[in-house]
């Protein structure tokens, strides 16, 4: 090992030794490989013979940085997307740990009632509809109010701020425990490392349509709706949002049903004979 380090010493002074040439060097017989080097020289010669202008130099200048800044991008990329991977992950387990701590699965990951009763909702927020049942407010709800109440989460409208819905009498304890449910809800999914924040939170629960849908299941005509409700919402939206509120009580009947509650599933039943009728469920209107 000496000997060869010091013949080498004497040949290469500086210790820059040539590059190990693929075909004579290293003994390669692969044609890819051949065919490969043979493109390069070509390429090199190529290179050599070009007759370079100032303007071509500020061209290749510019293409060479255009380049760069490509290569960069995709670095870049790459790291926003592992980033995303990594909120994603974190934000799974979060959701995980919310389902652990309000009951819906166990803490072997096993699927409880709770569970199984929010995964059979789709047409409104699955979580906070599951407590609303399991905390009993729609017990002392009719019929009637317990769609109004449901609407809250099918309104296909958007509430302004300086707007002050009008909710009726009987359904303000309801409202307000909508209201207390998410803030419990939001102070969970907080202390379960998850960023929510409580106003977004609780404007996805609109009380626009509560008194709308009270009115049509006492029997107004669809004329007498529009011209009482032309301030708070289009006919288009009221339409579309009874069609997506019968769909979420078709739900609430098969749910109430695997719960066992009759009362309740009477309830709902009867709430769908109320408001599908007349022209907001004409086919001619609507095109299933």
């Amino acid at each position: 090992f000496l000997g060869a380090d010091a013949s080498i010493k004497k040949k290469f002074p500086t210790y820059d030794l040539p590059l190990l040439k693929p075909l004579e060097d290293m003994g390669v017989t692969d044609a890819d490989v051949k065919d490969s080097i043979s493109r390069l020289d070509e390429l090199k010669k190529r290179w050599e013979e070009v007759q370079w202008t100032d303007e071509m130099q500020k061209e290749f200048n510019m293409y060479v940085e255009r380049e760069m800044m490509k290569e960069e991008i995709s670095v870049l990329e790459s790291t926003v997307n592992k980033s995303k991977d990594v909120i994603l992950k974190d934000e799974l387990r979060g959701m995980r740990r919310v389902l652990k701590r309000l009951g819906y699965v166990s803490e072997d990951d096993i699927i409880q009632v709770k569970g199984r009763v929010a995964s059979e909702i789709s047409a409104g927020n699955e979580i906070m509809i599951t407590e609303l049942l399991f905390s009993g407010a729609f017990t002392q709800l009719n019929a009637a109010q317990s769609v109004a109440l449901l609407s809250m989460f099918v309104v296909d409208a958007k509430q302004n701020k300086d707007d002050t819905p009008q909710i009726p009498k009987g359904l303000i304890d309801a409202y307000e425990a909508v209201i207390s449910t998410g803030k419990r809800l939001v102070t969970v999914m907080n202390e379960c490392r998850l960023d929510i924040k409580l106003e977004d939170y609780i404007q996805q629960f609109n009380p626009l349509m509560m008194d709308i849908v009270m009115k049509w299941c006492s029997g107004v005509t669809f004329a007498q709706l529009v011209r009482e409700s032309d301030k708070v919402m289009y006919e288009g939206s009221i339409i579309r949002s009874m069609r997506m509120l019968e769909e979420l009580l078709e739900q609430m009947v098969s749910i109430s049903r695997y719960m066992g509650t009759p009362d309740l599933n009477n309830k709902f039943a009867e709430g769908i004979t109320l408001i599908k009728r007349d022209i907001i469920f004409a086919a001619s209107l609507y095109i299933d």
